[in-house]
């Protein structure tokens, strides 16, 4: 609850946290922010995904969609994405990847898998 709140603050309030008192108080209550997980944590754990869409006329499709672990995944994907941007692939305003990129555009990355269900 700390953290998201310091997050949408750091939104509005950035200058604000950077002052010395703001860091010194920040750090003072480092303990309170979790950490993540370890290298070999990150190692071995996968995400799962499972999504299903239903049509007006009740066609239903089910997919599952497996990938590295999601701290590891997402630097990853982020630092892709922000290459094909740099390269001027991109388009104003709030995108999903999948959008701009296409449904496969994740299917690129290693330790990604996807098994059509229904």
């Amino acid at each position: 609850m700390l953290l998201a709140a310091m997050l949408a603050a750091g939104r509005s309030m950035g200058p604000l946290l950077q002052t010395p008192m703001a860091q010194a108080w920040l750090r003072a209550h480092a303990d309170l922010f979790p950490d993540g997980p370890t290298r070999m944590e990150r190692a071995v754990h996968q995400c799962v995904v499972v999504a299903e869409a239903v049509t007006d006329g009740g066609q239903i499709a089910v997919s599952r969609l497996k990938t590295p672990e999601a701290y590891s995944f997402s630097a990853v994907t982020a630092a892709a994405i922000a290459q094909l941007a740099l390269d001027g692939d991109t388009e104003a305003g709030f995108q999903t990847p999948a959008r701009v990129y296409g449904a496969n555009f994740v299917m690129q990355f290693a330790g990604v898998t996807r098994e059509d269900l229904v």
